[in-house]
């Protein structure tokens, strides 16, 4: 499977992230990524999209709600332009804001999704023949 680097997607979603890092003692360190294949993309948008949706239904978002919003909203920027490149795994750059808020938006959807698809009875009982 073809790699390639998404900084070039990054710069044209208005991306202000950096190949480099500073640290505290002044090294330079690479930013993490996160590769992601063609239908990793189109998951983390729909998660993204799902989350993005039930947090404006509940109403006025918080000052750290609003900064998630912020950063999922970038980071989905990305996604799409990534998507609509050829079949590849993309290295995807995540700040640890990030990180944090696409954690939490993935934790959120899956919240949502529990609370509107009922619990399958008796999974682990059930016996084949």
């Amino acid at each position: 499977m073809k790699h390639t680097s998404a900084s070039h997607a990054c710069r044209r979603a208005g991306s202000k992230h950096r190949p480099l890092f500073l640290e505290p003692g002044g090294t330079a360190a690479a930013i993490p990524t996160l590769p992601l294949g063609p239908h990793d993309l189109q998951a983390l948008q729909a998660v993204i999209r799902g989350y993005l949706a039930s947090v404006r239904k509940s109403g006025t978002a918080s000052a750290k709600q609003q900064a998630q919003i912020r950063a999922l909203q970038g980071i989905r920027a990305r996604l799409v332009l990534l998507a609509q490149a050829p079949a590849v795994t993309a290295h995807v750059p995540l700040t640890l804001e990030e990180l944090i808020a696409l954690k939490e938006a993935i934790r959120g959807f899956v919240a949502r999704v529990r609370q509107m698809v009922p619990r399958p009875r008796n999974v682990m009982g059930s016996s084949r023949r």
